[in-house]
This record gives C-alpha cells, structure tokens and sequence, in this order.
C-alpha cells in the first residue's frame, strides 16, 4: 500500500486573526475559506506548494503597500517637475540609499536641483526619481569629519512614497571619500613613517576637502533658488552622543530641527517640531546608562525611545532640550507607554485640565526627594546624637583618651605601616612559629616524644 503524506493550509476567519469586514459579503452571509487539505506521494509536491502559498502572501503585501502609497499621494496635488534651465545646480557621481531595484546593489546617478524639486537621473538607465519641494520636511547636509566616512545630503520626507518597489520616507545621497571596507588577506608592509602611508593620508585630507567643498557649493546654489522653501540644516557635532534607538549603536547628533544620525542605513530623523514632551528613565547615577523617550504631539502615535545611554552624556543632553525650550522629566524606571497613552487618549480634555504631565512624573519625583530628604534627616540626626555621646566620653575620660594618642603616634607602628607584602608574610610566619613553640612549651610540660618513621622491609 502507498504512503501518502499530508499537507494542511489554516487560513485566518472571522473574528479570528482578522475583523468580520475584511471578508466578502453575498447574501448577507460572509464568504470565507477555513482550511485546504492536501495528500501526496512525494514530498517535493509540498515544497511546491508551500512556495506557491509564499509568493503569493508576497505579492498581496506588495499590492497592499502600493495601494496605501497611491492612496496618500491621491491626495495630494500631483504636480510635474518644472526643469531649471539653461543651467542647474548638480552634483555627480553620487550613490542613492535606498537603492532603486531589489538586486542592485549600488544606484548610482547625478543629483539636479530644478524650480520646484529635486531629480536623480541614474546611470545606465531611463530611470528618474523626482522629490518635490513640498514633499520634503528635513534637507540636511553632512560634511564628512572625523570618525566618517562618507560626505551627504539627506531629504527627510513628510510622507512615504514608493521608491521602485520600496517605501521610504528618508532618501539619501552620498559619496565616498575612502572605502568603507578593506581587505584585510592583503599583507601591507610599512610604519608610520613610511612616505607612501603619509602621502596617502594627505591624499585622503585632500579628498575630504574638496568633496566637503563641492557639497557645500552645491547646497548654497540651490538656497539661491528662489523656489526653493528650506535651507540645509548641519548636524552639531559637540552635542552628538550614541545611543540604541533601533537594533545598532549609532551615533545621534542634534540639527536645529531634527535629531539625526545618517551615516549608518537604515537611517534615524527625529523631527523635534513633533515633540511634546521628552522623558529621561532609568536616570539614576548609580547607573551606567540610561533612556531617553520623545513623546509625540499625536498621542495616537507611540513615542520613540533611545537606549543605552552613557550617564555622562545626560547634562549635555538636558543643556541642549534647555537650548531648544524643550519641556523634559525624568523617572527612575522605563514606562509602559502603550498603556499610559491609552489612558491619556480616553479623556485629552480632562489629562490637560488636571495638568498635563507634571502629576505623572512632577508628583512623583517630589515624592522621592522627601524620602531622600527624610533619609538624610536621619542620617543627620543619628550622627549628631554619636556626636554628642562621643563629646560626653571624651570629657569624662580626658586621663584615658590621651594614651591611645601617644600609641598612634609610636614609630614601631610607623615603621609597620611602611612594609612590603614580602616583609609582613615573613613576619606572620615568625609570629606563627613562636606561638607554635609557646604552645609545645606551655602545654605538654615538656618536648613531644620523636615519632618513628616507617620502614619497609
């Protein structure tokens, strides 16, 4: 008799994975399908299968994702690129994240600034990605300094579009001043002497000048354009600090609207316009590290957290939030935000009658500086009282007290508190022999009779 195997599909159902209007409706009933069963005698029919139900999962969430994008770009004005002529600001030669085709890995292409958007024209191809003005919300610039690699332009979007079969809301240009990777099977031989090693670090100098200059010139040509709404903002390098706001540590740098770190992919833009409020937890002293939460105006949306912060980065941050007029609190642990928000959106108009914040972290933090304060108050209290009793001892016992004086200061002590390690072990080894023999002397009365090894015969 021949063996089958089975294969068995669940599919999600009404009130079960998934709401009662995502299925057809006929008849007033709802159409749906619960479970396919499948049998076969080879297992490379399940594999086939199993591959089919998968590409087709895929290509669903492709037209879903499509779907949303072309919803949100309905809705706005679908307005074409109106070209700069004769002459417009470009840069060339420039590497485009993320990339446009699923399997490229690298998109190359020119960068042009126009009347009323910015296009990238890529090499090899027909391919044009147009990013209007009115799309953008962030134009950043960072020039390429120490601990970089790479020079940039950054647009942070206002919404997502699609970027070949991809939505992105942040696009970034970029070029390289030295290679981001080296192969290390190469053996090179040198010292830092070395002429050839010193002039190519000077090449290197050199480069990151003049891509840093070529960037630069670029930006103010296109600030010149009188269409042109924005101005590049620059990350301020003494205020950055690093910190974990995704999967990685990445080095956050504040702009005069964002808080950024751009150099790793994928990229972080916090827009600061955005910000209610920004909450410091685990901010303790005694720790190493601690997190950082920006709470968003939209309380629909959940706040964005950093982690693991250095501790000795915290008076540069609360500097910097005190800089931009930027409301912040801080709790000795993490929050559970989902829930506080939930709370916060049954009733907006009652939470900002009774307050706002401040009796979520204001309450609480006076709280825990009373019982600080108690602590200390009893502290306080107790050493005064041993004050006053060692002062009571000190005045009956005037004859005593001046001997231990006269002790402390006995050069014998003086000279022990001096030795070496080597010298205090062999002087408890001496003192361990002498009263092993006081002992032998003074106990047994007189010496111990010899014992007998034993022999072999």
């Amino acid at each position: 008799m021949d063996r089958f195997e089975f294969l068995r599909v669940n599919f999600f159902t009404p009130g079960q994975g998934k709401p009662a209007e995502d299925f057809p409706q006929v008849n007033g009933r709802r159409i749906y399908l619960k479970e396919l069963s499948f049998r076969s005698q080879t297992k490379d029919n399940f594999d086939a299968i199993v591959r089919g139900f998968k590409e087709v999962q895929k290509r669903a969430k492709q037209r879903e994702l499509e779907g949303e994008v072309k919803r949100s770009s309905s809705a706005q004005e679908q307005v074409p690129l109106q070209l700069l002529r004769p002459r417009c600001p470009t840069l060339r030669d420039l590497c485009m994240r993320p990339t446009y085709g699923s399997n490229a890995r690298r998109t190359v292409g020119n960068l042009e600034a126009h009347v009323n958007g910015f296009r990238f024209s890529m090499k090899g191809g027909a391919e044009k990605v147009d990013i209007l003005y009115s799309q953008l919300s962030h134009v950043i610039y960072e020039p390429c300094e120490k601990g970089s690699l790479i020079v940039l332009i950054h647009f942070h979007l206002k919404d997502a579009f699609m970027l070949g079969k991809k939505k992105t809301q942040d696009v970034q240009f970029f070029t390289e001043v030295t290679a981001q990777t080296e192969d290390l099977s190469i053996r090179k031989a040198g010292n830092m002497h070395d002429p050839d090693e010193i002039f190519e670090e000077q090449r290197e100098r050199e480069m990151k000048e003049r891509l840093n200059k070529l960037f630069l010139d670029f930006s103010k040509e296109v600030e010149r354009i009188s269409t042109f709404p924005h101005a590049f903002d620059m990350p301020f390098k003494p205020l950055s600090f690093s910190g974990v706001p995704s999967k990685a540590v990445v080095t956050l740098t504040p702009c005069k609207g964002a808080l950024v770190a751009l150099q790793e992919w994928p990229p972080f833009c916090l827009s600061l316009s955005e910000v209610d409020i920004v909450v410091f937890e685990r901010a303790i002293m005694t720790l190493r590290e601690f997190d950082i939460v920006f709470v968003k105006r939209d309380y629909e949306q959940l706040p964005v957290r950093i982690t693991t912060i250095p501790t000795g980065n915290m008076d540069t941050i609360k500097r910097w939030l005190g800089d931009i007029q930027a409301v912040w609190y801080s709790c000795s642990m993490n929050m559970q935000w989902a829930m506080v928000l939930k709370e916060v959106n049954k009733d907006t108009g009652d939470f900002i009658e009774n307050g706002g914040w401040d009796p979520w972290f204001v309450g609480n933090a006076a709280s825990d500086s009373g019982e600080e304060d108690d602590d200390e108050s009893d502290f306080d209290a107790s050493g005064a009282n041993d004050g006053d009793d060692s002062d009571a001892g000190d005045d009956s016992d005037d004859d005593f007290s001046a001997e231990p004086d006269e002790e402390s200061s006995d050069p014998a002590s003086e000279e022990e508190s001096g030795m070496s390690w080597d010298e205090l072990e062999k002087e408890a080894e001496r003192a361990d022999r002498k009263r092993d023999v006081d002992k032998g002397d003074g106990g047994g009365g007189g010496k111990q009779p010899p014992r007998k090894s034993a022999r072999k015969r």
